[in-house]
């Protein structure tokens, strides 16, 4: 979930002030599969994110031994 979570802006649509996150979670209310759909993916962004962080502190361990293996 990448948008702003907490500063509210005037709607002028619903007539209210809302935050991103607010309008995110009502636009979700309105389809049950696009809900499920929307939290799958960020579960997948987040394994993603996480795998991507180990892969590169596998690849600077990497890099220090075959350092070391050449010196």
């Amino acid at each position: 979930m990448k948008y702003d979570k907490t500063t509210p802006y005037y709607d002028w649509h619903f007539k209210d002030y809302l935050t991103q996150k607010h309008v995110v979670l009502d636009g979700l209310d309105c389809d049950q599969t696009l809900e499920n759909t929307y939290w799958v993916m960020q579960d997948f962004m987040v394994v993603l994110k996480e795998l991507t962080v180990r892969l590169n502190k596998l690849n600077e361990q990497l890099l220090v031994i075959l350092i070391s293996l050449i010196s």
